[in-house]
C-alpha cells in the first residue's frame, strides 16, 4: 500500500496549531472496491450491486417515497461523489457488517487512504452516528464533529437541524435532534425508558450499557427512585420511531394513551447530553 499523503490525512485547526489525523486507514487487508452509484450522502453502490451504507454519519435524505430532499442533502451527496471520484477507494467492513436492510456497513476511504466519514463530518454535511459494535474511528469522527459544530457549519449552522422541543406537534419518524426535560424514568431488567415531555420516550438497552453510562445516567438513575424531583433537560439526537405504524398492541397502547407515540434508541452517550 502506498505511503499516505500528509494533506489528507492531516488537519491544522483554526484556532491552534495542533494537528490530528483524519482517521486514516491502518487495516492490513482492505478491499478495493469500484463505486458505480452515489445514492446519497452516506450510501454509495458498488459493482456487484452491493450497496453500502457509510458507518460512523448520517447525511440529510434525498427525496424518497413521497417525501422531499431535505435541505443539504445535495451538498452532501455531491461533496461524496468528489471525494470518491478518484480510484482507488478502499473499503473495510463493520465488525457488524450488514443492516437490517441487508446494506454493507463499512468504512470508506478515498485514493489517499483518508476516510471519507471523516471528511463529510468536518465539512459539517451529516452527524456521527455511535451505533455498537461499530465504534471504529469514534474518537477522530468526533474530533471531525467537533471542528464543524464549533464553526456552525453545514448542518450545525442551518435553522432546519436545530433541536426540535420533545413536545412539538411537528415531531415525526426519521432523524432528529431533540431536546426535553426528563418526565419519568423506569428501570427494568432489560431497558431503561426515560420519558421526555410531550409524547418522546428513549429506550436504552442494558446490552449497550458500556457505552452509554456514566454521569448523566447515573443522574437518571437516580431521579428514577426519587419522584416529585424535576428532572433535567436532555439533547438527544438519533431515529424517531412513530409506535402508531408498528403492528400488534403498541400501536393499541398508543391509542389508548397508554404508551408515548415516538420511541428513539439511545446506543451511545455521544446520543445525549444535558443541557440543564
Amino acid at each position: 500500500m502506498k505511503a499516505p499523503l500528509l494533506g489528507a490525512f492531516f488537519m491544522i485547526s483554526m484556532w491552534s496549531n495542533v494537528v490530528w489525523p483524519l482517521c486514516p486507514l491502518v487495516d492490513d487487508k482492505p478491499q478495493s472496491v469500484e463505486v458505480t452509484k452515489i445514492v446519497d450522502g452516506d450510501t454509495v453502490e458498488i459493482a456487484g450491486g452491493h450497496k453500502i451504507r457509510l458507518i460512523g454519519i448520517n447525511t440529510p435524505e434525498m427525496a424518497s417515497y413521497g417525501k422531499p430532499t431535505q435541505a443539504l442533502a445535495v451538498e452532501a451527496k455531491n461533496q461524496l461523489r468528489e471525494l470518491l471520484k478518484e480510484p482507488p477507494v478502499f473499503m473495510v467492513l463493520g465488525e457488524e457488517a450488514k443492516d437490517r436492510h441487508g446494506r454493507l456497513l463499512a468504512h470508506l476511504y478515498d485514493s489517499s487512504e483518508a476516510s471519507v466519514s471523516a471528511q463529510l463530518l468536518q465539512s459539517g454535511v451529516g452527524f456521527q452516528v455511535a451505533i455498537p459494535p461499530n465504534l471504529k474511528h469514534f474518537d477522530c469522527f468526533s474530533r471531525a464533529e467537533q471542528h464543524a459544530r464549533e464553526r456552525g457549519l453545514g448542518v450545525w449552522g442551518h435553522p432546519q437541524y436545530q433541536p426540535m422541543a420533545s413536545d412539538s406537534a411537528d415531531l415525526k419518524a426519521g432523524y432528529v435532534r431533540l431536546k426535553g426535560r426528563v418526565e419519568k424514568v423506569t428501570l427494568t431488567k432489560k431497558v431503561v425508558w426515560v420519558e421526555l415531555e410531550g409524547d418522546v420516550v428513549l429506550k436504552l438497552e442494558k446490552r449497550f450499557a458500556p457505552h452509554f453510562k456514566g454521569p448523566l445516567f447515573d443522574q437518571l438513575s437516580g431521579f428514577s427512585r426519587h419522584a416529585g424531583r424535576q428532572g433535567p433537560v436532555l439533547e438527544v439526537s438519533g431515529w424517531l420511531s412513530d409506535r402508531l405504524k408498528w403492528q400488534g398492541y403498541m400501536a393499541k397502547k398508543v391509542r389508548q394513551g397508554k404508551r408515548k407515540r415516538f420511541q428513539m434508541k439511545v446506543y451511545h452517550a455521544s446520543n445525549w447530553r444535558a443541557v440543564l
